[in-house]
């Protein structure tokens, strides 16, 4: 299954990453009274009316028809949809793509729509255009299997058994439509997570433990990002705060226990560059020790085809310590760099640094590496010979008779 299908086995229905609570949302009138049920039909011709919801900073669609019956989907945009030169169909003008879709019932209660949808997720396979049908029959017959034949033509394709229920809250607000709430609950009906949406698009988020007690509570922002997050244990203790703070490409989390001791921080940073590629680096420091370190840095040229690609990763995992370098430059071949080392309590397991632009060997540039494992060092040198033979040379070394090389140290300059 290709392009849409390989999207799906990630996906999930926005509203049931975020979980929302309904809350104290009755409307009241000047006097206090609580307003009438709304007329949501009021002008609207046919028994059918969609509805758009931005649900954790996305938008959700909810179709409501007059029978009390609706479902709710995500559409995944223009860059998955598929066309007929993806299906060797240049000929046929339309477009199929799929929609994340739940179904369920709604009623409309104190002014209200309150939607139960069903946690399961069908895969709907929607035909536009001219020539939408035709595409959609030979996307089936080229990326799809019969077992997925019903669902395909029908509500749609079920990828994974998805087990509880989902409660949608919104209301008309002028000529549109805002969330208020959504509530997770697993198959027995038990409650799992609610979140309230505040006026300006920002929510909190709470989950619980399976007797109901508080996990914890998120705030996240506008964009759907985490702003505060409170764990709590089973018992109910607060056991850390985690607040997040941004300004430009740089993002810090700090983490807490209940007495204000910082446990944690998590400082990440992300740009893009003008011609495609970017620059990410993370630092997480535990209890005042660099535990990880890692950068990325992905550089293109004006065709957006890449130049170089360097990454770097230093890590503490109890008492291992890892430390990782690879460089790639596209344009020359000849400059590439890969480092790996490992120590154990301060003690080195393992050593490997490869280079290809490196010593001129017999009046030849050549490849050389070296690896250290059980207490050995092993250098290896190839080249082309005049002859144009590859010839490779190994040398072994005593961990104590070694003398690394300048070739081995490589600096980098990222960001």
């Amino acid at each position: 299954m290709k392009k849409i299908l390989s999207v799906l086995l990630v996906a999930t229905m926005l509203f049931t990453v975020i979980a929302c609570n309904n809350g104290n949302t009755d409307k009241t009138d000047k006097d206090g009274n609580k307003e009438a049920a709304a007329d949501i039909w009021e002008g609207v011709e046919g028994d059918e009316l969609e509805i758009a919801l931005t649900v954790a900073g996305k938008t959700l669609n909810v179709v409501l028809n007059r029978d009390g019956s609706c479902y709710a989907y995500t559409d995944y945009g223009e860059g998955n949809t598929i066309n007929g030169e993806n299906v060797n169909r240049p000929e046929l003008e339309g477009a199929l793509s799929v929609h994340s879709t739940n179904y369920g019932t709604f009623e409309v209660k104190d002014g209200e729509i309150v939607a139960t949808l069903d946690a399961q997720t069908y895969y709907r396979f929607v035909a536009s255009g001219k020539d939408g049908d035709a595409l959609k029959d030979a996307y089936f017959e080229t990326n799809m299997s019969e077992e997925y034949r019903e669902g395909y033509y029908g509500k749609g394709v079920v990828m994974s058994e998805n087990k509880g229920s989902n409660v949608l809250v919104c209301r008309p607000e002028g000529d549109s439509y805002v969330t208020v709430s959504v509530t997770n609950y697993d198959e027995n009906n038990v409650k799992i997570a609610v979140s309230v949406v505040n006026a300006d698009g920002s929510y909190t988020a709470t989950s619980f433990y399976p007797d109901g007690t508080v996990c914890d509570i998120s705030d996240y922002d506008t964009e759907a990002r985490l702003v505060k997050r409170e764990q709590y244990s089973e018992s109910g203790a607060l056991e850390y705060v985690e607040n997040v703070v941004r300004e430009g490409d740089v993002s810090v989390m700090t983490r807490t226990d209940a007495e204000g001791k910082v446990l944690r921080t998590e400082e990440r940073k992300h740009k893009n560059y003008e011609n495609g590629g970017y620059y990410s680096e993370e630092k997480i420091v535990e209890n005042g020790v660099m535990i990880t370190h890692r950068i990325t840095d992905e550089r293109r040229n004006e065709n957006d085809n890449v130049i170089s690609n360097y990454s770097m990763l230093e890590a503490i995992e109890g008492n291992r310590h890892i430390h990782n370098v690879n460089y790639t430059e596209f344009q020359n071949p000849k400059n590439n760099y890969v480092y790996s080392k490992e120590s154990i309590d301060g003690v080195m397991t393992y050593y490997y640094c490869a280079i290809e632009r490196v010593t001129v060997i017999e009046g030849v540039e050549g490849r050389q590496s070296v690896t250290f494992n059980d207490g050995k060092y092993w250098l290896s040198v190839e080249y082309v010979d005049a002859t144009g033979s590859l010839v490779t040379k190994e040398y072994e070394y005593a961990a104590n008779e070694y003398v690394h090389g300048d070739w081995e140290k490589f600096e980098y300059a990222a960001g």
